[in-house]
């Protein structure tokens, strides 16, 4: 292999790697974006939430299942987090 075409390909490769981590850095923004967007939907509703939670019509042992159901975005660790905050 010459110089000139090992040079050429070592090129090659870190543009190759740079458009793939752009591309990766592009997925984390609008995933970063996404979830501001839920989680801002999130605090607006908050009361109806605790109080969806905190009522009777939900069994103890059904209550997590019934709200995974419902928010499905808790099973995001942030989102979790997020409602902890909340909460406290």
């Amino acid at each position: 292999m010459s110089h000139s075409h090992s040079q050429f390909l070592s090129l090659w490769i870190v543009r190759r790697c740079r458009c793939g981590i752009i591309a990766h850095c592009k997925q984390c923004l609008s995933q970063r974006s996404l979830r501001a967007a839920v989680s801002q939907l999130l605090n607006l509703e908050f009361p109806a939430r605790r109080k969806f939670i905190d009522s009777d019509t939900i069994r103890e042992q059904d209550r997590p299942a019934k709200i995974l159901e419902a928010y499905p975005c808790f099973r995001d660790l942030d989102h979790i987090i997020d409602e902890f905050r909340r909460i406290v």
